[in-house]
């Protein structure tokens, strides 16, 4: 039980002192360039293409009608700007990462190609800004920590939701014992793992390089479902999200997709980061919107807390008077239930605790309203990012374990120190993926 000193000491302000440029000149620039120009590509690169600090230097993608549309329209906002600047296309990363002048990449790629690229970018002293989640296999989590360690570069996950205020709240409510002893933790996201897909395949349009788009995958026919085209009109992107998320050859389903998100704020609450659960629960369950998938999971940490997918604790937020009955991520303690969502400012069930001046984290490092912001203050000031290789491995390992005890369907036991199932040959042979052709030799 925390002691009632601890209201007191959470309401005195927190003030921070911030050196942006202790390790250059401001009159530096980062060469900062995109890998994947897919439909979450917009506010990375027209983030990057305002922010003072940064230039875009270039892009890279497998269509050409993509890096074109891009290249114009960068150099268009730069020229509006009073700036003239010339972007730099490629359409393999590798030639991109060759470039001296280059100091950092975003990479926004499907999940089979975060680990490769992530790894070739470090090898080469280019920082990292990676989307989530972070691997596609935990074996390439593990790879990927190793080569950002030996580079010395900065490293992000894009786990965006640690810069926002509503999650930041509500774990630290959680870590400052606030809630008492945390129970249990709902990460509420859609239902829906991921499976094989026998989509129609189609001949490949002139503009883009399928074979690399697939890279170290398993080689299946292309389609507008794996990667749309763009389309005429106002909108080139009015396409639906990428289908490949779904598709196990290329993504992690649900789990990996919202999975990441959620799991990684439960991963934080519990100080759990760069470590995790210690049993895979499987139950029956019947999913609404597939009816062949009859089970679910939940996970148990080693003090008995349980953190389950798919669900929010309605009944319960409704008689404590929340305003809403659902939000995405609801932590339960034995003092207290504290729940977060986009868009929507935390709320406790005790009301005292929405009154706190929350100090924002242990140091400056930990405070952020900008997830991309955040990288570039990292390499521009060596301070520690939010979500460096190490928590972004951890919290993608959650996702990916819940998949296999899915697929094998039965209990698991994890041991996050040796990033292996305990006495489990079969589930422990779906920790990794061997890449297609030579791909093998970039990890």
């Amino acid at each position: 039980m925390k002691k009632a000193g601890a209201l007191a000491a959470l309401s005195t302000p927190f003030f921070i002192t911030k050196d942006l440029f202790a390790n250059g000149s401001p009159n530096e620039k980062l060469n900062i360039g995109v890998i994947g120009l897919g439909m979450q590509v917009g506010g990375n690169l027209m983030g990057t293409v305002s922010d003072s600090r940064c230039m875009l230097h270039s892009i890279c993608d497998v269509d050409t009608e993509r890096l074109d549309l891009w290249k114009d329209r960068i150099e268009k906002d730069y020229a509006g700007r009073g700036i003239s600047h010339t972007v730099k296309t490629f359409k393999d990363f590798r030639e991109m990462l060759k470039d001296p002048a280059l100091d950092g990449v975003i990479i926004v790629t499907p999940d089979h190609w975060h680990a490769i690229m992530s790894i070739q970018a470090a090898r080469h002293g280019k920082h990292v800004y990676c989307e989530k989640p972070l691997t596609f296999s935990v074996q390439e989590g593990r790879q990927v920590v190793k080569a950002v360690k030996e580079s010395g570069i900065v490293f992000q996950t894009g786990s965006q939701q640690r810069s926002d205020p509503s999650f930041r709240n509500a774990v630290q409510v959680a870590q400052a014992g606030l809630l008492g002893d945390i129970k249990e933790i709902y990460a509420n996201f859609g239902w829906r793992f991921p499976t094989v897909y026998n989509w129609k395949g189609y001949e490949t349009p002139a503009s883009i390089d399928w074979e690399m788009w697939v890279g170290p995958a398993p080689m299946r026919p292309w389609c507008d479902e794996l990667l749309a085209t763009l389309r005429k009109g106002n909108n080139p992107y009015d396409a639906p999200w990428g289908q490949w998320r779904w598709h196990s050859d290329y993504g992690n389903g649900m789990q990996a997709d919202w999975g990441a998100h959620h799991y990684d704020i439960a991963q934080w609450a519990l100080g759990m980061d760069g470590k995790g659960p210690k049993y895979v629960h499987v139950y029956a369950d019947q999913n609404p919107s597939f009816p062949n998938d009859k089970k679910n999971i939940f996970y148990e940490y080693e003090n008995g807390t349980k953190v389950f997918q798919g669900y929010s604790p309605s009944a319960t937020l409704a008689k404590l008077g929340a305003p809403r009955t659902s939000y995405g991520v609801t932590i339960v303690g034995t003092e207290g239930i504290a729940a977060c969502d986009r868009g929507t400012p935390f709320w406790t069930s005790n009301p005292d605790l929405m009154k706190l001046k929350l100090p924002m984290g242990k140091d400056a490092a930990y405070v952020s309203f900008d997830h991309r912001d955040n990288w570039v203050q990292g390499i521009l000031t060596g301070r520690p990012v939010l979500c460096p290789a190490e928590t972004g491995a951890s919290s993608c390992n959650v996702c990916l374990i819940g998949n296999i005890a899915h697929k094998v369907g039965r209990d698991l036991e994890w041991d996050w120190k040796t990033q292996s199932f305990a006495n489990d040959a079969e589930a422990n042979q779906y920790l990794w993926r061997e890449c297609r052709g030579d791909w093998g030799k970039y990890m």
